[in-house]
């Protein structure tokens, strides 16, 4: 007997694109076939290659950048890759680790002694203009940063990971946090609360600062001796040792609007206590609002403005990458683009050589399909998709509320299934079950739980570790369980996966049921 194996752990949404949008991509991809599109949407092609291919794509950045949004900038301040939002964050997250390391390299060489010299820009210490052009320098010629730092090494001057700091909120994307593993760094998690949606606070932001910050001074410090430490300090004291911190460690802060895991938009009094901090200390922060299409009421952190040490307003746009792009907005799988946009000039003008040189593929008729769905994509099809998505939440909700009832009474009036997480908007939702449930089986993590849903109920979550979450959690897609072949999201199947989790799994696991051999299921996957 074949058993059907249900995926809920992908990051599908499983909608079709708008008719119309479709039809329009269509037609604009058989007449580049044939070499007749030379207008599109009033984005003339008659260039040649060299210079059309990134003109298109930046006009693809531009019109997934929301024009009511108060940060937009023109063409040439938009940055655009034909790949995915992920891409586009490596580069910006390779630009900031380089960044901070020739900041560190050259305060060691000139406390060594060293003189510093870029392509005949010499550094005296303490002159910012000098500082500023050999930055620029190295930071847009990748073989000469690597001459530069392998020069500095023959002579003793090298940087640790530990020396450059990564911040990241617990729930973040990890695979991004992880690319500190390829260009260097290390990750420096900020706490955050699941009964608060995962939001990052403010005062929890400026709390992991300082606590970092003192650590880099004393590793063997405790929680007792900080908390001691912090009511003896004033804040003159505490800024004095943030803004120490954030000038010889911090590379960069990674930040997801609407957040990671569960798609949960920041409220705009935490969004401008972020801002607060990092407009005070100058933090680069790459935002991923990669989802924003899919909320209610979301506001780019990079449109605020905050109060910095002089006392004067700064707009965010100038410390934040804001990171998008289409595969979630436009839902067309063969349409990936990345876009970026900020205020720091050179971050900016390095990023997009980085992205030239690793990535300079452009695949002309994706982008021009690309043009074509994002014009013809009117709002109301979003505002649809974001009430298709309460939909879907509230038949879930109810369905697990029931699954809870008929349990209550064996496990002392308590739920089986716990949301980690309010369901609130989106797509996410983090769960786990009764731990005297998990105790009966022996389940110790996520990894662990995630094994008994496959072998049990026959269903595929996310392990929510891997999202930086502690416990034991599992990571559930609660839009992606749509016909395989019509794309429609299929509540009878939503269905079949709520009824395995009340009648197999929790029935399994009440019973003590252990876990049953993987290799002998006969399975067909179904996503």
């Amino acid at each position: 007997m074949t058993v059907e194996i249900i995926d809920l752990s992908s990051g599908d949404t499983g909608f079709k694109p708008h008719p119309e949008a479709l039809a329009s991509a269509i037609q604009a991809f058989e007449l580049s076939q044939s070499n007749q599109l030379t207008d599109l949407n009033g984005i003339s092609l008659c260039l040649d290659d060299t210079k059309q291919n990134p003109l298109i794509l930046r006009e693809v950045g531009k019109r997934l950048f929301d024009e009511k949004i108060p940060f937009k900038t023109d063409c040439s301040d938009i940055f655009a890759v034909t790949r995915s939002c992920t891409t586009a964050t490596k580069a910006a997250f390779a630009i900031a680790i380089i960044r901070q390391k020739i900041k560190i390299l050259i305060n060691k060489a000139i406390n060594n002694g060293l003189e510093v010299v870029v392509e005949d820009n010499a550094y005296s210490k303490n002159n910012q203009s000098d500082f500023d052009k050999i930055e620029r320098n190295l930071l847009k010629n990748e073989r000469l940063f690597q001459k530069f730092e392998d020069k500095l090494k023959d002579e003793g001057v090298f940087v640790k990971n530990s020396e450059i700091h990564v911040l990241v909120p617990q729930g973040y994307y990890i695979r991004h946090g992880f690319y500190h593993e390829m260009f260097g760094g290390e990750i420096k998690v900020i706490p955050t609360n699941p009964k608060n949606d995962f939001s990052l606070k403010g005062s929890t932001f400026e709390n992991t600062l300082l606590f970092n910050a003192l650590k880099v001074k004393n590793r063997y410090l405790t929680n007792e001796e900080f908390d001691a430490f912090k009511e003896r300090i004033d804040e003159s004291q505490k800024k004095a040792l943030i803004a120490e911190y954030r000038q010889k460690n911090i590379a960069l802060l990674l930040f997801t609007n609407p957040n990671n895991p569960i798609t949960q938009p920041c409220s705009k009094e935490d969004l401008q206590d972020i801002a607060n901090m990092i407009v005070k200390y100058k933090i680069p922060t790459i935002s991923d609002e990669l989802l924003s299409k899919l909320v209610d009421k979301h506001i780019p952190i990079a449109s605020l403005l905050a109060i910095n040490f002089n006392g004067k307003k700064e707009s965010l746009h100038n410390h934040v990458m804001t990171i998008t792009g289409s595969s979630k907005t436009i839902n067309v799988k063969s349409f990936r683009v990345g876009v970026g946009t900020t205020g720091d000039k050179l971050w900016y003008e390095a990023t997009v050589s980085y992205l030239e040189k690793h990535h300079p593929c452009v695949q002309k008729d994706a982008i021009y399909c690309g043009v074509a769905l994002i014009d013809k994509t009117p709002e109301s099809y979003y505002e649809e998709i974001r009430k298709e998505l309460k939909r879907r939440r509230d038949f879930f909700i109810e369905k697990i509320n029931k699954i809870n009832s008929k349990f209550k009474k064996e496990l002392d009036g308590q739920n089986a299934i716990i949301f980690t997480a309010p369901l609130k908007q989106g797509f996410w939702s983090v769960i786990t079950v009764h731990e005297q449930l998990l105790k009966k089986v022996g389940i110790k993590d996520s990894a662990e739980l995630q094994k008994y849903f496959l072998t049990s109920g026959r269903i595929v979550l996310g392990d929510a570790s891997k999202s930086g979450i502690t416990g034991i959690n599992l990571r559930i897609n609660i839009s992606c369980c749509y016909d395989v072949y019509q794309r429609d999201f299929d509540y009878h199947r939503i269905n079949e996966v709520l009824n395995r989790i009340e009648n197999n799994i929790i029935v399994d696991m009440n019973q003590g049921s252990i876990f049953e051999p993987e290799s002998k299921l006969n399975t067909s996957l179904v996503t």
